[in-house]
């Protein structure tokens, strides 16, 4: 007589054990612990774009809005490297509380990327009766080779600069006055102001401070981690089309 085979009875896995549980809870897991890192990019995204400054490499990859050379005067003063690959302009008021909070961002930019970008200084003098003063004065201290003394001495002195401490940062200087109060006085200076003003027509420049960068317009003061996020994209993109 054939004995039946017998199978022996096989409780379900639990529900815990089974692959697929195990599967999620890795990626749960996973997804926990690399949570803060994109929640950080993200939040740093999103300050991008809410300040105007955020420009994937995509994007610059295509053409600028703007021709930087409808927007740089060789004859504007400037800092960085001659044939730098990134040219930065900004339009300015030596009265405008917002150029303040820029300058000491902008003037770490420079000192980071001396050899990468050339960035240069438009007048935009828009906020106070004597900013158009303060504009020709800047433009004078240019003509002595003064300027970037000149500018940041009157941005630390913002709002308090009158006609006798113009004399006094003058000889601080050591400025020829005689030759400045004669540039102050020539139809040219003022003539040099007025093709500041057209060129930020051309940027349709709305208040200052006003940065071009590379043909891409940003209309506020950028903090320093903000200005390496996007000339870092700049160089990525310049490093691509030379390899």
């Amino acid at each position: 007589m054939m004995q039946e085979k017998v199978e022996l009875y096989t409780p379900p896995k639990k529900w815990y054990k089974r692959w697929w549980v195990i599967v999620l809870l890795v990626i749960i897991i996973l997804g926990l612990l690399f949570a803060p890192f994109y929640a950080f990019q993200f939040y740093k995204i999103y300050k991008q774009v809410k300040m105007g400054t955020y420009i994937s490499v995509a994007a610059l990859e295509q053409n600028a809005p703007y021709k930087m050379q409808n927007l740089v005067d060789p004859m504007s003063p400037w800092i960085g490297a001659e044939d730098a690959p990134i040219q930065i302009v900004e339009f300015g008021d030596f009265n405008c509380k917002l150029c303040l909070k820029a300058f000491p961002d902008v003037r770490a930019m420079t000192n980071k990327y001396n050899d990468k970008v050339k960035f240069y200084w438009r007048n935009y003098p828009v906020i106070s009766e004597d900013s158009v003063e303060l504009a020709k004065a800047g433009i004078c201290a240019h003509k002595q080779d003064k300027f970037w003394f000149f500018h940041d001495k009157l941005f630390q002195m913002q709002g308090n600069v009158d006609a006798q401490q113009l004399a006094e940062i003058i000889d601080m200087l050591d400025m020829d006055a005689a030759e400045f109060k004669k540039c102050l006085d020539n139809p040219l200076t003022l003539a040099q102001l007025k093709k500041d003003y057209y060129a930020a027509d051309e940027g349709e420049v709305r208040g200052t401070p006003t940065f071009f960068v590379n043909g891409y317009k940003i209309e506020t003061a950028v903090p320093l981690e903000m200005w390496e996020n996007l000339i870092d994209k700049f160089l990525v993109v310049y490093e691509k089309q030379n390899e």
